[in-house]
């Protein structure tokens, strides 16, 4: 009857019949009738697994996502906003023509394609229940002051921040505000409340009434984010230029965004362009990205070992469903269905499967990815997008489909395999051998079969894959607990990362010898040491495109001495060796045990004698 019938089998279908009865429509006929009654009789099953599936490659997804967005999520603010490269400061201005002549002098190099200086006031502001608006306690403690007013020039287009709510100050604005993101939360502040100001920290600063400002925006900037270890001297708010003369200041010229040309590198610099850094945006874009990586490893940790949970766990459970479906593999096989042709029936329930937890897991990954904690870069992404991009959605149903059916391909052929061994009598595993002579008593030696001993039925229960997924679950939640508990203690203990002491205390005003003899008296202070600090445009040189500009510190010595962390080598004990942070020592590519060269410019000549090196060396 086949024979006269035009169409041809798929050649698939035909692969899956016995060579004796080639296109035997009937067998293949059947293995369809069983493929549609067996999920007409197990769809609710079917249904369930595709679900769980679903659930755990779209959390695995998503937690990958948010790991990668975690990383990078200062790089991307950076070019968002187009942020300055660097931050320029004239160390020898002192007054407007220094100041237009540094600005000329930088917009001369040709590696720097714009520069604009930031005129800056320092108010004292307090809300409207008397918190002051400052990072510390006292008013003026830090300095200049623990709030810095930029009076930008730059349109609301222009200005490198990202508005996170409502809007800039507009033009001519002098009594509306926008505060960072992360000032506004600490003081409780909202768009549309009153600040009010009592003062300015400025030495020679007139006397004035208390005015009130107006919170109409929040936003987050390119120095609101600070690497760890790096001290928070103040918070940046931006004001319109009219501010300063409505309260009677004059406004001083604070550090100098500059924009490098396209392919410029720090290199291209001039030297005295070099020497003028105040902070270099890449170097700080990547001591941000070492703070972030931790957080970012755990969320992939996470996403790794709950995928391998999930696998070994439900990859039971589909072995057991489609060997479920296998109970007419005899009938199917007496009729010309191939080994094969079994296997095939049974990767057809698999990608029916997977095709569902496909679609599920992209539905679930929507969902969870807004919320999975972002850690530390949780400030960062203030006024981003909470939804996963499409791209992740579509690696979720992609990821998820392949995952169920490859699982599918090994447990389809074991349950293609199963009739042919009904009735054998199998090897003793070697857990039974070891307790079969009973020397662990009759009530272990049952345990170890039970849990280890493969069934000898066509339906086996699988005891032992489920003892080795629950030993792994375990295993995933043990390790995810420690994890983030060593991570946190390392971060709530400096000391372990270096930063060994509690408090320090700086300023040209301090009375060294009277601080000194008050916290050695101090019962709460167990140890204390003096420092010094030099000035932070000296540099370290190791060849003609090596420079780099560095922060000095000098130690007190002695048994009681509070040091930092020597990691490698020792510390200093001469005037002639240094103790170089890791991540510099890697930038200048140097080992220990290597000569660098210390330069400072004219205007700290005393360093070079206190250092006894010839005065003649160039900045």
């Amino acid at each position: 009857m086949a024979s006269h019938l035009g169409a041809k089998n798929p050649r698939w279908l035909t692969w899956a019949v016995s060579n004796d009865t080639p296109g035997d429509r009937g067998s293949i006929a059947a293995g369809l009738l069983s493929l549609r009654s067996g999920f007409s009789r197990s769809w609710r099953s079917a249904l369930v697994l595709a679900a769980l599936f679903g659930v755990t490659g779209g959390i695995a997804i998503a937690t990958l996502t948010m790991a990668d967005r975690v990383e990078s999520s200062y790089d991307e603010l950076l070019a968002e906003i187009d942020a300055p490269d660097s931050a320029f400061y004239c160390y020898g201005c002192g007054d407007e023509a220094d100041t237009d002549e540094f600005i000329r002098q930088l917009t001369s190099d040709p590696a720097i394609a714009e520069a604009v200086l930031v005129l800056e006031i320092y108010p004292i502001m307090y809300t409207a229940d008397g918190t002051l608006l400052g990072p510390f306690e006292d008013e003026c403690g830090t300095g200049p002051g623990e709030l810095s007013a930029w009076l930008t020039s730059w349109s609301a287009d222009t200005v490198p921040v990202r508005v996170t709510g409502g809007r800039l100050p507009a033009p001519g604005a002098a009594n509306e505000i926008a505060l960072p993101v992360i000032t506004a939360e600490r003081a409780g502040v909202e768009i549309g409340d009153e600040l009010f100001v009592t003062g300015v920290c400025h030495e020679d600063a007139p006397a004035f009434h208390p005015r009130t400002l107006s919170v109409v925006g929040t936003f987050v900037g390119f120095l609101d984010i600070r690497p760890p270890g790096q001290a928070e001297y103040f918070e940046l708010t931006l004001v319109d230029p009219a501010f300063g003369p409505s309260i009677g200041v004059e406004p001083s010229p604070g550090a100098t965004a500059v924009w490098y040309a396209d392919n410029a590198d720090v290199d291209d610099l001039n030297a005295e362009s070099r020497a003028s850094i105040f902070i270099a945006f890449e170097d700080h874009a990547k001591l941000i990205k070492e703070r972030l990586r931790p957080d970012a490893t755990a969320l992939r940790i996470l996403a790794a070992l709950g995928a391998v949970a999930g696998v070994a766990v439900l990859g039971q459970l589909l072995a057991r469903h489609l060997r479920s479906l296998a109970t007419e593999h005899t009938t199917l096989r007496a009729i010309g269905m191939t080994r094969r042709g079994l296997w095939l029936l049974g990767i057809g329930h698999g990608a029916l499967i997977a095709v569902v937890a496909g679609a599920i897991s992209a539905g679930v990954a929507a969902i969870v990815f807004p919320l999975i904690p972002p850690g530390g870069a949780e400030g960062i992404l203030v006024g981003t997008s909470n939804s996963i991009p499409l791209l992740a959605l579509a690696l979720s149903v992609a990821a998820t489909f392949a995952a169920v059916l490859l699982l599918s391909l090994t447990s389809a052929w074991l349950a293609a395999r199963a009739f042919v061994q009904r009735g054998s009598v199998g090897r003793l595993s070697l857990a039974s051998r070891l307790v079969g002579d009973g020397r662990l008593g009759t009530t272990p030696a049952w345990g170890v079969r039970l849990a280890l001993e493969p069934a000898a039925s066509a339906q086996p229960v699988p005891v032992r894959s489920g003892l080795g997924a629950a030993v792994i679950a375990t295993a995933v939640v043990v390790g995810v607990i420690t994890f983030a508990s060593g991570l946190d203690h390392l971060r709530t203990t400096p000391r372990l990362v270096g930063w060994n002491w509690d408090f320090a205390i700086g300023g040209d005003d301090v009375d060294l010898d009277a601080l000194a003899e008050f916290v050695a008296a101090h019962p709460d202070v167990e140890r204390s040491s003096l420092g010094t600090a030099f000035p932070s445009n000296i540099s370290l040189l190791t060849g003609p495109a090596s420079e780099e500009v560095v922060y000095d510190f000098a130690f007190g010595t002695g048994t009681k001495a509070i040091t930092p962390v020597v990691v490698a080598g020792r510390a200093p004990e001469g005037a002639d060796e240094l103790l170089l942070n890791a991540a510099l020592a890697e930038e200048l590519d140097v080992e220990i045990g290597d000569g660098v060269t210390l330069l400072a410019p004219d205007s700290f000549a005393f360093l070079h004698d206190s250092l006894g090196v010839d005065r003649e060396l160039p900045d």
